[in-house]
């Protein structure tokens, strides 16, 4: 195995998709900068928490991620219906 290391080559098949996207992601953090994609993530983050509450609905985490927002679905409710109303609304949620 170190043998390919040093030759910079490895015994299966590289995630080239994987190494493309984190260059991409990389070069889009060191054009904006650090602070400032940081600072923009929890703006957008907050925008969405603060949305999820007006819809009437609850957040899972108590301190939520600037990454990830994870929403309960409400006792009695559908949840793939909730999904698919609010995919018609051009928000999506997984």
């Amino acid at each position: 195995m170190i043998q390919l290391v040093e030759k910079n080559d490895v015994p299966y098949t590289p995630a080239i998709t994987l190494t493309i996207g984190l260059k991409t992601a990389l070069s889009i953090i060191a054009e904006e900068g650090v602070d400032s994609f940081i600072a923009r993530h929890k703006s957008d983050a907050e925008f969405v928490r603060e949305s999820i509450k007006g819809m009437g609905l609850s957040l899972f985490s108590k301190s939520p991620s600037n990454a990830v927002t994870a929403v309960l679905v409400p006792e009695g409710t559908d949840g793939a219906k909730l999904i698919s109303s609010l995919k018609a609304e051009n928000v999506t949620l997984a």
